[in-house]
């Protein structure tokens, strides 16, 4: 990916990147997080809530494997595991996603259920 295109996608509005994510993620058939040796990093927002950050692509998640998350790498979920294991298990256990964080910019908080809505509807699209 180039940086122009870099550029340009961080500086959405934190709603285009999400409806941004939604497209690629269909598009390429996977999520990205971020991953050490312990397992996936994990954020609080400002209600106490507990949050998964995800991206569309590689070079977005390692933008923000910085400072308490440098330790982190990217990791991929294919959309199947994404949407079949990961969704229902953040669900059940009240995890909501920070969809396309940037270095500058909080992502947007979005329910498990609103983020595989959305998949499942742009999947139609590709039918």
């Amino acid at each position: 990916m180039n940086n122009k295109k870099i550029e340009n996608v961080l500086n959405l509005s934190a709603e285009d990147r999400y409806n941004y994510f939604i497209r690629k993620s269909v598009d390429f058939e996977e999520v990205w997080g971020l991953k050490d040796k312990d397992g996936w990093a994990l954020l609080g927002s400002d209600n106490k809530e507990k949050l998964f950050p995800i991206w569309s692509e590689k070079e977005f998640a390692e933008l923000c494997a910085v400072d308490n998350w440098d330790n982190y790498v990217p990791a991929v979920i294919l959309l199947s595991d994404f949407l079949n294991k990961l969704l229902p298990k953040l669900e059940k256990d009240n995890i909501l996603f920070a969809v396309f964080l940037t270095p500058k910019n909080k992502g947007i908080v979005v329910a498990p259920k609103k983020v595989k809505m959305d998949i499942e509807n742009e999947c139609e699209q590709y039918e």
